[in-house]
């Protein structure tokens, strides 16, 4: 569930500005077919874009060039955290957890007031005198307190309307019918539910219904119906129950706004290429998803239900304080399965197909790695942390960037781990050469994440075998910028270690140790 909130969240921020373009620029047009298309290219653009965009690609499977016949594994992250105590393994922030309760709890309180509002409408048809009327069937009814409403293939009034005005009413009601108004509030309802949090998927609603209104009284005006004998209809049916779901209601929206735009000649066609604001508008909302700050919120909420176990903002590598240089320990990394399983992809393991199709996560490796001596700096109090640095790095004409190996805050990737996981595994490609020769293991990249987060100084420390390794550099490098690390609140450069497993299974492979190494 912490993924559906995680996306309803991404669009929402799209859905409510694409509604606030709308009602900027296009609400009081007269082009009210067109307005129609508007508001489902909102609808459109808001729940697609964050595909486009990236940020749900754990929805598809990855592919490779090699059609999943090796395993990219990621390793856990090394980096240097002072004074911060280890997370234990599977511990989680509350917040995101009661945050996709509470979304839970609204989505199941949005359900069961739609079937109520379904419940009632099905209930006031079922009880009522039906008429079939061509294609549709009038409902009559003996409620005196009802608003003549229209759904699906019925449309309702009581008897005292149907006496007094039925004829204006079926007009009205039946254009409705026509033009299948009550399937647009049967996806706007799905909307709410979805999103019940978000008040422009409710105005969104609202939007929808004022444009029915609309199509239905220019259908009851050019049937020739007397323009003030219909306003007093209008003004005399503002009371009643209205259905706020899946019906259309005679006196839904406000009448100022309808009587005002009666008086409205149509819009020149030009007006339409308002619409284009949506263009700039859904890149803002983009952009507004893509901030980092955005993003590791919404990957933390992604994760409660589906790596709970994996905290996304520390990395499970931090420095022996007892040693004067900052040595990295390893701690065991969690496995998890994300593609098909052989059974169901009907891959058997022979001399000409030696890998599985698999991609995890991490094994549970075991193996530190570490930089060398001359690549670390001693190992200080967090009140040094300004001073700690990578020695003998000044040039003849320029002090070269202080690279800082124990930092307060460490590093992160837009995201969290998950995402950056995401990333390497839908940009990795296995070498062809080294896939032929069953070579597999583990590289070892250590980076330099300078202070405006770009990837600088990529080396591979541990390798095991040229192709393999080039292909690990190569994708590091082109990582994009990570959120930089921070002491005393200041961006800092830090050096950042990835392990990269690439892991063959079948009868021919070859132990990455055995492999050559760099």
């Amino acid at each position: 569930m912490g993924s559906i909130f995680s996306y309803a969240v991404a669009s929402s921020i799209l859905l409510s500005i694409g509604y606030l373009a709308y009602k900027w620029i296009m609400a009081g047009e007269r082009q009210h077919s067109y307005n129609r298309l508007v508001l489902y290219l909102i609808y459109i653009f808001a729940f697609t874009l964050p595909a486009l965009a990236g940020e749900w690609r754990s929805l598809f499977p990855p592919v490779s060039s090699t059609e999943f016949n090796a395993a990219i594994e990621i390793g856990a992250l090394q980096t240097g955290i002072i004074s911060q105590e280890p997370l234990k393994s599977g511990s989680q922030s509350i917040v995101p957890i009661v945050m996709t309760i509470i979304y839970s709890a609204g989505v199941f309180a949005a359900l069961i007031y739609s079937l109520a509002g379904a419940w009632q409408i099905a209930s006031i048809i079922r009880n009522g005198e039906k008429h079939k009327k061509g294609r549709y069937s009038l409902v009559i009814s003996d409620r005196n307190d009802i608003a003549p409403f229209s759904w699906l293939n019925f449309y309702v009034m009581n008897r005292n309307d149907y006496a007094t005005a039925g004829e204006i009413i079926s007009i009205h009601e039946r254009r409705h019918l026509k033009l299948l108004h009550w399937a647009d509030l049967a996806v706007v309802q799905l909307v709410n539910i979805f999103q019940w949090f978000n008040p422009a998927a409710w105005l969104m609603g609202e939007e929808f219904k004022t444009v029915h209104e609309y199509q239905a009284d220019e259908a009851v005006l050019a049937s020739g119906t007397n323009l003030r004998q219909y306003q007093t209809l209008l003004i005399k049916k503002a009371v009643g129950t209205r259905f706020q779901v899946l019906a259309n209601s005679l006196n839904h929206s406000k009448l100022k706004k309808r009587i005002t735009m009666m008086y409205k000649s149509n819009s020149p066609k030009s007006r339409r290429l308002g619409a284009l604001v949506l263009i700039p508008a859904m890149a803002i909302g983009c952009a507004v998803i893509e901030i980092p700050a955005v993003a590791a919120a919404l990957d933390k909420t992604s994760d409660v239900a589906f790596a709970g176990d994996i905290d996304s903002k520390v990395t499970n590598f931090y420095p022996d304080s007892n040693t004067e240089t900052a040595e990295f320990t390893d701690t065991p990394e969690i496995v998890q399965e994300q593609q098909q399983s052989d059974a169901e992809t009907d891959m058997v393991p022979t001399e000409n197909n030696p890998a599985e199709a698999t991609t995890a996560l991490a094994d549970t490796e075991a193996a530190a790695t570490q930089a060398s001596p001359a690549e670390q700096a001693p190992m200080t109090t967090p009140a040094d942390t300004d001073k700690t640095a990578v020695a003998g790095s000044a040039t003849p004409d320029k002090k070269k960037e202080e690279v800082y190996v124990a930092v307060e805050q460490p590093a992160e990737f837009p995201g969290g781990l998950s995402e950056l996981i995401k990333w390497l595994n839908w940009n990795i490609k296995y070498p062809e050469k080294a896939l032929k020769d069953s070579i597999q293991g583990r590289v070892v990249v250590k980076f330099v994440i300078e202070k405006d987060g770009k990837i600088g100084d990529a080396v591979v420390v541990k390798g095991i075998d040229p192709e393999i390794d080039q292909e690990a550099l190569r994708v590091t490098k082109e990582m994009p910028a990570w959120i930089p690390a921070k002491n005393n609140g200041k961006p800092v450069a830090s050096f950042f270690n990835i392990p990269i497993t690439f892991k063959l299974s079948g009868n021919n492979k070859t132990d990455g140790k055995n492999a050559p190494s760099k």
